[in-house]
């Protein structure tokens, strides 16, 4: 008489039966190090477009005409709605664009690479 397999005490799914622990682990951790990220990039965009002064009045300074503070909200994209403004933000810095530094003509990520290393 042939007796019945023994069953584990906690079986395992399927993704953990192909995947060694290491694996599952690393994928587990990258997931979450994406999560983190992303939360990140929305607190600091909130917190960024939550400060009272306006990039344009920044920039062209407490004289400048209406005209060109429209101008140069057209040229940044600061007219257009935040969800919008957020993923566009999002995929430049994907990409490496962080942009031109508003108190130089100098490229953002040219201006700090010498100082990372």
């Amino acid at each position: 008489m042939r007796r019945p397999p023994v069953r584990a005490a906690h079986p395992r799914s399927d993704s953990e039966a192909r995947m060694p622990p290491i694996l599952t682990f690393i994928l587990r951790r990258l997931v979450l190090g994406l999560f983190t990220l992303l939360a990140v990039s929305i607190l600091v965009f909130v917190v960024t477009q939550a400060l009272p002064s306006d990039p344009a009045k920044a920039i062209l300074g407490r004289e400048a005409t209406p005209e060109a503070l429209a101008a140069l909200r057209a040229e940044f994209g600061l007219a257009r709605p935040l969800p919008v403004q957020y993923l566009s933000w999002l995929g430049d810095i994907v990409r490496g664009d962080l942009g031109t530094s508003f108190s130089t003509p100098l490229e953002v990520a040219d201006y700090i690479a010498p100082r990372v290393g």
